[in-house]
């Protein structure tokens, strides 16, 4: 009987040592998935983190585009109204005869008769 025992108390040790290598196989996938997950959940973050900016650029972008194209038309704006008002200035003095105005409608003085 004592030979009989002992193999069944070995059977027993191996059975519970089995079991404990599942256990920690187990945890040890668990662990990895979890671990798996939350670099994927990272991942994912990072991506989002990545196309607010890109987003963001896209926006600034287009903000500088459109303040540009403002600032050009407000310039012609002004470009044209200088115009006008140099006309203006020119049409009322365009009688002095030591005033001349030449073709691209600037003020010139006409150093022979100063």
């Amino acid at each position: 009987m004592g030979q009989e025992q002992a193999r069944r108390e070995r059977e027993e040790l191996d059975n519970m040592l089995e079991e404990n290598r599942r256990r920690v196989e187990q945890a040890q996938r668990r662990e990895a998935l979890e671990l798996q997950r939350k670099e994927e959940e990272r991942y994912r973050e990072l991506e989002l983190i990545q196309r607010q900016k890109e987003e963001a650029a896209r926006r600034k972008k287009l903000e500088e585009e459109e303040e540009h194209a403002d600032q050009m038309k407000f310039m012609g704006k002004n470009k044209t109204r200088l115009k006008e008002e140099t006309n203006n200035v020119i049409a009322s003095v365009c009688c002095c005869p030591a005033l001349r105005v030449s073709v691209s409608h600037k003020v010139a003085i006409d150093e022979a008769t100063l």
